[in-house]
């Protein structure tokens, strides 16, 4: 069994999936979402429980805001 951690954008076009390293990067400000620029947006992630390949479990939901600049999000 493993974990693994998945989060999650909830936009007015729709709930977008992020990856890992994109998160960490907007997070650090080395990424950029420009079509959320001078928007604030929900955010989830979410820690699963694997088994294999096979998610088994939801571990912990946890909500936060991003807040984008105006320059390139």
């Amino acid at each position: 069994m493993g974990l693994c951690i998945r989060f999650y954008l909830f936009a007015e076009d729709g709930l977008q999936s992020i990856s890992q390293r994109v998160m960490i990067g907007l997070v650090r400000g080395k990424d950029a979402m420009p079509q959320y620029a001078g928007t604030k947006q929900k955010v989830a992630d979410v820690i699963i429980e694997n088994e294999g390949k096979r998610p088994i479990r939801i571990e912990r939901v946890q909500g936060s805001f991003l807040t984008f600049d105006g320059k390139s999000g």
